[in-house]
């Protein structure tokens, strides 16, 4: 029996220790699992992404060192460009300055040779033309000359002429205006002293119907006294009273109008005055200054036309010396 519960102890020994180890085994083959999953699960992610992230770091840092390589290569290809570019202008400038130079080189000697030949040549006709030809130059030049003068002296004095008609016809409708004003004048006159008249005789009238109404008013008033004393009737009396009032108001009106009269005649006086002064002004300053001007440009045609004739006869006279002298001077030998 002891036998049997020790053979029964061991076995169930070594079930534990096999289980413990099976156990063992088991954990170590599913922790073995769980990291290689971690691995690859975790790890190679991460490291493929550190990966990318520094293939892209260092792609991108080189393309970046790659472009400032590019750009200063694209600068030096330009500032050789520009400094090429700027010795070929120059080049191609100083060429057009030389070319230019000779230019002008050649067409100063051609100027020259020009000039040259030219005054050559003048030289020549000078000492190989005749007097003759020369004289008629000089005669001809002479004549243009003087028939340039003689009609510039004609369109001078017909411009002259012209001139002082249009001055003339000037005064004359100024003096035709001065004779208008005075007209007006006159007629404003005649208006004013119309009216003067016509004040006057109203004046008249007006003093001859107070004259009327005075006479009027004592006979309504002597009436009056009468009917009081007599004792008529209410009628009569208040027609009277009315009459009286009325001729009082027309007198009162009358005599206004008189002085309104008096008054427009004062007025109408200074009016008259001065239109009179403004007339006396018109025809002392303004139409005596308009007969000195015509009398004056008058004056001045009548010596031009004296100068004229004065010139004519000297013209002429020279003519005939002319004439004269042509006719017996000597002749030139051939």
């Amino acid at each position: 029996i002891q036998s049997i519960e020790q053979e029964k102890y061991q076995q169930q020994c070594a079930s534990k220790i096999q289980a413990c180890v099976r156990g063992l085994i088991c954990s170590t083959i599913c922790k073995k699992k769980r990291t290689k999953k971690e691995f690859y699960n975790k790890i190679v992610p991460s490291a493929i992404m550190i990966q990318a992230y520094y293939r892209a770091f260092y792609l991108r840092r080189k393309f970046i060192h790659r472009k400032l390589w590019w750009a200063c290569a694209a600068r030096i290809q330009m500032s050789f460009r520009y400094h090429r570019a700027q010795w070929l202008v120059r080049n191609k400038r100083m060429e057009c300055i030389a070319l230019k130079k000779e230019l002008s080189s050649i067409r100063i000697q051609k100027v020259y040779r020009g000039w040259r030949g030219r005054r050559l040549f003048s030289q020549e006709r000078t000492t190989y033309l005749t007097r003759r030809l020369v004289a008629t130059r000089i005669i001809i030049r002479a004549w243009c000359n003087y028939k340039d003068h003689r009609q510039f002296h004609n369109v001078k004095r017909d411009m002259e002429k012209n001139k002082s008609f249009q001055v003339l016809s000037l005064l004359n409708e100024e003096r035709r205006e001065i004779e208008e004003d005075l007209e007006d004048v006159d007629v404003d006159i005649n208006e004013r002293r119309h009216r003067i008249s016509w004040a006057k005789t109203r004046i008249s009238e007006t003093r001859d119907f107070l004259e009327d109404a005075l006479h009027r008013l004592g006979k309504v008033k002597r009436e009056n006294e009468k009917e009081i004393d007599n004792n008529y009737n209410a009628k009569w009396s208040s027609a009277n009273k009315d009459e009286q009032r009325r001729i009082k108001n027309q007198i009162i009106l009358a005599r206004e109008e008189v002085m309104l009269c008096k008054f427009y005649i004062d007025g109408t006086e200074k009016e008259i005055s001065l239109l009179a002064l403004e007339k006396d002004t018109i025809c002392m300053i303004d139409l005596e200054h308009n007969c000195a001007n015509e009398m004056e440009e008058m004056e001045k045609m009548r010596r031009k036309e004296i100068d004229d004739c004065i010139q004519k006869q000297r013209n002429n006279m020279e003519h005939q010396i002319r004439l004269e002298m042509n006719r017996w001077r000597i002749k030139d030998l051939p």
